[in-house]
């Protein structure tokens, strides 16, 4: 078959294009096989030897090539719609126009029974070192924690992408469009951005000022302060805190700084989901914007602190204590339990404010449905425009509290 297709791309008699459809082909050897133009779409590849292969205009569409090795491999224009590269080795590894948006998959559930998914390009830990990927189109692709170092990204289309927990140091990623997409956690040390699009993307957690943005539009873009600023301690707790997150508890180390004092510093959009901050002093510490989902804050000292728009889903910050505070448009609602396959249970998480002393605080706009306020003391606490549906607050205490426009049911 090869022999063949070499034929077919060479325009000799009896040749004949490769079309393997849906075929089992895990762990073959093609190293060094010209295979440009073949058909493999839904073909298993797994752990395939695809080193120094050409697949230039290849339909690899919805193929499963997690952990194969395509080192020094070219797929210049390939279609790796929905494909599966989880894992892969790609070393040096040609992309240039590569289509890598979500695929369309038929996934059969039955008899002659199917139904039709959106799968998105998975390249999860792919290792892309090196790897050139100008202008390839990856929009929504997921490069969770793939490690792109020195990669080449120069005008690629990377709109609502996954690059959470990513290795980007020394990329480039000059003129990329990546509006919308997922940076946290990233590391972006010496990586370019010069005229990248960055609307509207996420990048908690991450030191933009090691990286070169001239000309980068960053508008409505979510970002941490900088990091740098931080005592060299906190910063390192924090970096083992992002690998912990992307990591699923795997890797780096939980943040934990019980009876600590944070006090006074900015804390702007950076991800501290899960993080114990019982009995922390965050007197003036602004942490606008952060992600607080599940964070143990029982106890905390809370007086002026800012937390405008911070998602606080799931936390506990019971018996917290403070006056003053800023929780504009801060999301208290309660975080979804979800199975060990990742999907929704049905129950939820809430947020615990019982008993907290929080006199003065602004929640103006913010979403407190099903939060437990038992006993807490909101005492002249703005409550304008809050949404209170499900909550509960036995015996709380909203002496001059302001409710106009609160939702209770």
């Amino acid at each position: 078959m090869i022999a063949a297709h070499r034929r077919y791309l060479e325009r000799q008699p009896e040749g004949q294009r490769l079309m393997l459809k849906g075929a089992n082909l895990a762990g073959v050897n093609f190293s060094r096989q010209r295979l440009d133009m073949a058909v493999l779409a839904g073909s298993n590849l797994v752990g395939a030897n695809l080193q120094i292969s050409h697949f230039d205009n290849a339909d690899l569409f919805g193929a499963n090539l997690a952990q194969a090795n395509l080192t020094d491999a070219f797929l210049t224009g390939a279609d790796l719609r929905g494909a599966n590269l989880s894992r892969a080795v790609m070393l040096r590894c040609g992309l240039e126009g590569a289509d890598l948006r979500a695929g369309q998959l038929m996934v059969w559930t039955g008899k002659n029974k199917g139904k039709t998914v959106q799968a998105v390009a998975d390249l999860k830990g792919a290792d892309l070192r090196h790897a050139n990927l100008g202008d390839v189109d990856a929009a929504e692709a997921d490069f969770g924690q793939a490690d792109l170092r020195s990669a080449n990204v120069y005008s690629a289309n990377f709109f609502g992408a996954n690059l959470s927990g990513a290795d980007l140091r020394g990329a480039n990623f000059g003129r990329a469009r990546l509006k919308g997409a997922r940076l946290n956690n990233a590391k972006v040390e010496g990586a370019s951005f010069i005229g990248a699009d960055l609307r509207e993307a996420e990048m908690r957690n991450v030191d933009l000022d090691s990286a070169i943005t001239a000309g980068a539009m960053l508008l409505m873009s979510v970002q941490s302060a900088s990091l740098h600023t931080l005592p060299v301690a906190i910063r390192g707790m924090i970096e083992q805190h992002a690998q912990w997150i992307e990591s699923n508890g795997a890797g780096g180390k939980r943040l934990v700084l019980t009876g600590a004092s944070l006090a006074g510093l900015s804390l702007t959009a950076c991800d501290l989901s899960g993080a114990d901050l019982t009995a922390c002093d965050l007197t003036e510490t602004n942490l606008s914007d952060a992600k607080l989902c599940l964070t143990q804050m029982t106890g905390a000292r809370l007086d002026r602190c800012k937390l405008n728009n911070a998602d606080m889903s799931g936390a506990n910050l019971g018996q917290v204590i403070g006056q003053n505070a800023l929780l504009l448009g801060a999301n208290l609602s309660p975080m979804p339990i979800l199975t060990a396959e990742g999907r929704p249970s049905g129950r939820e998480f809430p947020v615990n404010l019982a008993g907290a002393v929080l006199k003065g605080a602004d929640f103006r706009g913010a979403d407190l449905r099903g939060a437990v306020l038992d006993g807490a003391d909101l005492t002249e606490s703005n409550l304008c425009s809050t949404d209170l549906r499900g909550a509960r607050w036995q015996q709380a205490v909203l002496t001059g509290s302001a409710r106009i426009g609160c939702r209770t049911n």
